[in-house]
């Protein structure tokens, strides 16, 4: 299911309907409450320099 038609089928909620989540093990999205519909959030992975 694409992003527009989850929208769509959430009711086409406003941007104040969504939040995001974070915690030392995971960030997520959610949408309505953080027991709503949730996406996961990419996790940034840091990269060290080599040969520095």
């Amino acid at each position: 299911m694409t992003a527009w038609s989850q929208w769509e089928a959430l009711g086409s909620p406003d941007l104040y309907d969504y939040g995001i989540t974070v915690t030392p093990e995971e960030q997520w999205a959610w949408q309505g409450g953080p027991g709503g519909p949730r996406w996961p959030v990419a996790q940034v992975v840091p990269v060290v320099p080599v040969g520095r």
